[in-house]
């Protein structure tokens, strides 16, 4: 097998299109027309291959442009990227929100894109994406939200062939607790990768960098660890490869990480990205889930495989070929949810069709709430019909927030990719 590093361009961006809970992370916005090949998915619930029916949906809404359910949520203080000449970026918006209540004030991490001027193997000029992590808070439970500070910035860096590019942070997820003596306790994992001099990522840089923070402000500047997958090279220092701790976890690639603090424990919901000759295959992927005990520094936290949260068939069931993008929360009821992004492989981004929010009845085993009938439990679909196949999803969602599901509309076109956060005011 090649290393993924030697594939050229063109073959890397085919093969990490699915590698994104933003979607942007292994674009190139080149002026040929970019196609979503496969991308045929109808972008509602369906019956998978020998399951029976198809989940029934107890809430749905549709926010296409301009909709006036789905208002788009901008944050004051945190202008989108432009060019030198003062001309909107080709590449800019807000995506992959992960939004919490602590106290009375409600937090929201999001990734802020903007262009790198990169040139490919014969020398033409392209823009790739580059990514970092924003914060912003709410203090009006969600109905506006106000620039707090940057996370983590996109920096330069070095691969381990010494190739120069830059590293970009996205798919961040907070999880916040109060600990003894009324303190608070933050927790933060996002997804971080390299990104090359022809615009492509680098699959043998994927880690998830976790942290831990007495608010959501200090997570930037916190000591972290670093969790690889079956790919991940050294130069990176990994501190942990879950892809050791299981059998069926042999090649996982690590992507779209979500966090939840519950019961005195930390979980993550986490895709197995399969990367390699023939290992792509959709029906091999999953979400799988992982616990561990957050005593001290992050580095020093055991962490345990509970299993798959989901799979192939619930993908299917959902809409999709594999479940992207997944958030875990807890609904307006109590009851704990996990949000998806069914989708498909498609070039040069994976197509997602918009985002269900399915009860979940068992962390420990991991398990997703089926009916009498066997349909699984889908509280609510929210998607945006004007931009199918491909565009919405990448959802969040906080119970004591106004806005509801939170959803990212994704427009792409031809040298240019825009992204934008909309509130459905769906609340399940």
């Amino acid at each position: 097998m090649p290393e993924p590093s030697t594939l050229g361009p063109r073959a890397a961006i085919a093969r990490l299109a699915r590698l994104a809970r933003l979607s942007v992370v292994a674009l190139v916005l080149v002026a040929a027309a970019c196609g979503a090949d496969g991308a045929g998915a109808p972008g509602e619930p369906q019956t998978p291959a020998g399951s029976g029916e198809p989940a029934l949906v107890t809430a749905t809404r549709d926010c296409t442009a301009g909709s006036p359910q789905c208002v788009e949520i901008t944050v004051v203080g945190d202008t989108q990227a432009r060019m030198g000449d003062g001309r909107a970026a080709p590449a800019r918006g807000y995506a992959d929100p992960s939004i919490r209540r602590h106290g009375r004030t409600l937090w929201m991490a999001y990734s802020w894109t903007f262009p790198e001027l990169t040139a490919d193997a014969a020398g033409r000029l392209q823009l790739a994406v580059r990514v970092e992590s924003h914060l912003a808070r709410s203090a009006d439970g969600g109905a506006s939200w106000r620039f707090a500070r940057e996370l983590w910035q996109s920096t330069p860096a070095v691969d381990e062939s010494g190739a120069a590019g830059w590293l970009n942070s996205e798919v961040l997820s907070l999880a916040p607790r109060d600990a003894a003596g009324g303190d608070s306790v933050w927790y933060a994992v996002r997804l971080r990768y390299f990104v090359g001099p022809d615009g492509a990522p680098r699959p043998t840089s994927f880690t998830l960098q976790l942290s831990t923070a007495t608010s959501a402000e200090l997570l930037a500047a916190a000591p972290e660890a670093s969790l690889g997958g079956a790919l991940t090279v050294p130069h990176w220092r990994p501190t942990t490869n879950l892809a050791a701790l299981a059998g069926e976890l042999s090649g996982c690639t690590w992507n779209d990480p979500g966090l939840l603090y519950h019961d005195d424990t930390l979980y993550l919901a986490v895709q197995c990205s399969l990367f390699g000759p023939g290992a792509g295959a959709a029906e091999r992927e999953f979400v799988a889930l992982f616990a561990t005990t957050p005593d001290g520094p992050a580095a020093g936290w055991s962490w345990r495989y509970l299993g798959k949260l989901a799979g192939h068939a619930e993908a299917r069931e959902l809409g999709g070929e594999m479940l992207m993008q997944t958030d875990l929360a807890v609904g307006a009821s109590g009851r704990l949810v996990a949000i998806f992004s069914p989708s498909a492989p498609a070039t040069p981004l994976a197509a997602h069709f918009g985002c269900r929010v399915v009860e979940v009845e068992s962390l420990r085993p991991p398990r997703l709430a089926r009916a009498a009938s066997g349909q699984l439990r889908v509280l609510a679909s929210v998607t945006a019909t004007d931009l199918l196949p491909g565009g919405p999803g990448a959802c969040a969602y906080d119970a004591g927030s106004t806005t509801g599901v939170v959803i990212v509309r994704r427009v792409q076109q031809p040298g240019q990719l825009l992204v934008s956060l909309h509130a459905s005011r769906v609340r399940p």
